[in-house]
């Protein structure tokens, strides 16, 4: 039988502060975002501009992102490519 972990500020780790704080500002602004649209968009629009800002400033981020796509869609194709071949053996089987 575990103990459970006193959740006090008090008793908490400094590390363990710190995700506390993170975690009940993520809930914060996930409520804040599902209740007013208004500043739903606006948080929207400015992460695009802040990707659009970091693209056009960094040709570093640029490379990265390219590396990190292509990566990721060989992946997903390679993916694709065994389901579907695994679908048309399972088809065949039934027959």
């Amino acid at each position: 039988m575990e103990k459970k972990r006193n959740t006090r500020l008090s008793h908490m780790t400094d590390e363990e502060k710190l995700e506390h704080k993170r975690k009940q500002m993520r809930d914060y602004m996930k409520n804040r975002k599902e209740k007013d649209p208004d500043f739903a968009m606006k948080q929207k629009d400015f992460v695009k501009q802040q990707h659009t800002k970091a693209l056009q400033e960094n040709p570093e981020y640029v490379e990265k992102e390219k590396t990190y796509n292509k990566i990721y869609y060989e992946k997903r194709k390679k993916e694709y490519e065994e389901m579907k071949l695994l679908v048309k053996s399972l088809n065949i089987r039934k027959i």
